[in-house]
């Protein structure tokens, strides 16, 4: 019984957190996108966005594989030596990072109201 509240409890967080986190994130980037002042390129954005997503799983390989060598032969094992599954990632990747620049696009011509409705 004492697990199945924890996973209650676990679910609504993460659902609250998430929820938080999507409405933090289109208004913070409509505020971004929408004040005066020198304005940044979307696509610089983007790009250090998915800096910060490598970084942090390439920490996360290192922490579960156990140090430096083992993270290069992981990343060779998985992404050299399996060229196709490599390209079928590919695909879906870039048009994900088509995705977020025309997010940011949205966010410069709709109110917040109108972007968040039609965000997904």
């Amino acid at each position: 019984m004492k697990s199945d509240s924890g996973s209650n409890t676990l679910k609504y967080v993460s659902l609250v957190t998430l929820t938080v986190q999507n409405a933090l994130l289109g208004l913070s980037m409509r505020y971004a996108r929408t004040r005066e002042g020198d304005m940044f390129l979307s696509s610089t954005a983007v790009l250090m966005s998915e800096v910060v997503k490598l970084g942090t799983c390439l920490s996360i390989v290192y922490i579960q594989t156990g140090g430096l060598r083992q993270l290069f032969d992981t990343l060779r094992d998985i992404i050299i030596r399996q060229p196709v599954d490599t390209f079928k990632i590919c695909v879906p990747s870039l048009l994900y990072i088509i995705q977020n620049n025309l997010l940011y696009v949205s966010a410069s011509h709709l109110d917040a109201a109108t972007y968040q409705v039609s965000e997904k």
